[in-house]
């Protein structure tokens, strides 16, 4: 293991199943890096993915990732292509029940279909240079379907409330699509959570 920003390293030999473990001092904000040495003497450099925090939070770093939080109907996913991250970014998600939202909505809720889902989501560090997609599963009963409507048929979107004025509004971000049991975002054309 080698701890690129303070020039440390820490060896380990792997057990006969090819698994290890070690632990290597490290700041939050070091890059480590994993040198495997094969049986030949060949080497393979695997650089860190993701970095969980004690609250939860999650970092990502330029290949992307997925960042995920378990709601009422299965995970709740937000997903950032590789590339997407310039160095470093923290992402903390969180599912909302949702009885809580349409509670905290019910004095102006949306017009023209219901509230199905939702999430905090706060990311810091590095800017975005796209929008992460969101996954968001859903049941199907909760759409607000007419009889006989196909969820792929239809528009869903992605919104964010504000209140601007004194007034309850809901700002588009992104457009949803139903596949296979879950409301997702492909952005473009929209800037999602950018």
């Amino acid at each position: 293991i080698v701890n690129q920003t303070q020039g440390r390293t820490a060896t380990v030999l792997s057990k006969p199943d090819g698994s290890f473990t070690n632990s290597i001092q490290a700041d939050v904000d070091d890059y480590l890096s994993v040198t495997l040495v094969n049986r030949n003497g060949t080497t393979n450099s695997v650089g860190v993915s993701r970095q969980i925090f004690r609250d939860g939070s999650v970092g990502l770093f330029n290949g992307g990732g997925t960042v995920e939080a378990q709601g009422e109907n299965g995970a709740v996913q937000v997903i950032l292509e590789p590339g997407s991250i310039l160095g470093k970014a923290k992402f903390r998600l969180e599912s909302v029940p949702l009885t809580n939202l349409v509670a905290g909505f019910s004095n102006a809720p949306p017009e023209g279909g219901p509230i199905v889902g939702g999430f905090k989501y706060l990311q810091t560090g590095d800017n975005l240079s796209q929008a992460p997609d969101i996954s968001l599963p859903v049941k199907i009963e909760d759409l607000g379907l007419q009889p006989g409507e196909s969820p792929t048929n239809c528009g869903f979107g992605l919104v964010i409330p504000r209140t601007i004025d004194g007034y309850q509004v809901y700002q588009l971000v992104d457009r949803m699509q139903y596949e296979n049991g879950r409301l997702v975002t492909h952005s473009p054309p929209f800037l999602g959570l950018l």
